[in-house]
């Protein structure tokens, strides 16, 4: 028997891609990335449930022929096999940071592929009718945060379906805290192309400088940062960029600038990735002798900004810097190579202001 797909979902970036698949024997979810991501992240599978007698071993030769394996019999709340699942029963929540996902059935969650496991050389999974560890495949208790955090998810979404969205709140919220430090903000640029979520930049006439902020980047948790962080994500894993540019340098070359850092701001989605201090970017809108950015909150040396919190994280605000090909090259040399490179630039007396003076130091 071919297999039936009962579901299909992409999530909001289109970069992965889940499927629900039964076969005569088996339900699978499956979370495939897009091709132009297949050599970067594997694909991730969990098994659902047996729909015949469970078998008392693997069948490792069904497995090596692509085939979806029954699982034995004592790992199984069904030994004796459950009935075939209907398409209408089936719902499908992506995580916030759109790198996992969890399966509903009638409402029930009865499987989860976390986004974390997307980084992991051997994924691991969760299913409801599992009822003992099997090759990284986990029973799914009731008490599992990520229960929690699927209908975190989803009640997130639900916000905008409905006539009323988040988006006015957290515009006004984000902006009118950067207005308390620069004052009024002077233009405001919308930066998401049309696409979920919404994006701004806004920019402002601070002193000598031309100041460019965005403003809801921070609504989503960036991807692979719980991995990375774990209990500590919640610091790290939401940000918004700035960029600031000495008024001598034109206000031409600040609009390219400006353009630029609209153009990483949604980066981390697209690519399955993340943003942080000591990060650098390579970037068509900076001047040779720079080749890139670098981005830092530590190089921030202007007035206090206010504290922003989203979905409870705190919110990073990252500045950009232009840097070389050699400093770009000194970063990545080393592990956390951003961070000795940022020291040096603070010691160069180089901050967030980008000035026409700026040397390499190294």
């Amino acid at each position: 028997m071919e297999p039936t797909i009962l579901l299909d979902s992409v999530n909001p970036s289109g970069t992965l891609r889940a499927i629900v698949e039964q076969t005569d024997s088996t339900v699978y979810l499956y979370i495939q990335p897009h091709p132009d991501l297949a050599e970067q992240y594997p694909m991730r599978s969990s098994w659902i449930r047996n729909l015949i007698a469970a078998p008392a071993e693997f069948d490792y030769e069904a497995m090596q022929e692509g085939q979806a394996p029954l699982l034995p019999a004592v790992h199984c709340a069904h030994p004796d096999g459950a009935a075939p699942m209907e398409e209408k029963s089936f719902a499908l929540v992506w995580f916030e940071a759109e790198d996992g996902a969890s399966l509903l059935y009638d409402e029930e969650v009865i499987a989860i592929i976390p986004g974390w496991s997307l980084y992991m050389e051997n994924p691991v999974t969760y299913a409801k009718d599992c009822i003992a560890e099997t090759n990284n495949l986990f029973p799914l208790s009731t008490d599992n945060i990520l229960i929690e955090q699927t209908y975190k998810a989803a009640e997130y979404v639900e916000q905008w379906t409905e006539d009323s969205t988040p988006w006015p709140a957290t515009q006004d919220y984000i902006l009118n805290s950067y207005e308390k430090v620069f004052g009024a903000h002077h233009q405001y640029f919308a930066i998401d192309g049309g696409k979920w979520p919404p994006m701004a930049l806004a920019s402002f006439k601070y002193q000598d400088v031309y100041l460019f902020l965005s403003i809801g980047i921070s609504q989503r948790p960036m991807p692979w940062v719980d991995f990375l962080y774990g209990d500590n994500a919640s610091a790290y894993r939401r940000m918004e960029l700035g960029i600031a540019i000495d008024q001598s340098l034109g206000d031409a070359y600040a609009m390219e600038l400006a353009q630029g850092i609209a153009g990483i701001a949604g980066m981390p989605w697209r690519k399955i990735s993340w943003l942080g201090e000591g990060h650098t970017i390579s970037s068509n809108a900076v001047k040779p002798p720079f080749e890139s950015l670098i981005l830092s909150s530590a190089l921030y040396n202007g007035p206090e900004l206010p504290a922003l919190v989203m979905g409870g994280d705190k919110v990073n605000i990252y500045w950009a810097q232009p840097i070389t090909q050699q400093e770009r090259e000194f970063a990545h040399a080393q592990p956390n190579g951003g961070y000795p490179l940022i020291e040096k630039m603070i010691n160069a007396d180089i901050n967030w202001i980008i000035t026409g003076d700026r040397k390499a130091v190294v």
